[in-house]
């Protein structure tokens, strides 16, 4: 009784492991946020900026400089 026990929590483990899923993330249908539009709200831009000011390192800590001052 008990090795079926271990062979289901393996199971469970590897399928863990191989789909990434853990349980209560998020809830079926609801879109994830995602890292691009995080940084679009925090900086207050359009992507197309954060593309160019990524380009450039003075232009991209102005804007590290702006959201950390408020």
């Amino acid at each position: 009784m008990k090795k079926k026990w271990m062979t289901e929590k393996i199971l469970q483990m590897m399928e863990l492991i191989l789909q990434g899923k853990i349980e209560g993330k998020r809830s079926v249908g609801r879109r994830r946020i995602s890292w691009l539009k995080n940084l679009r709200d925090w900086y207050n831009t359009t992507s197309t900026d954060l593309f160019r000011a990524s380009l450039d390192r003075n232009s991209i800590a102005n804007v590290i400089s702006n959201i950390r001052n408020g």
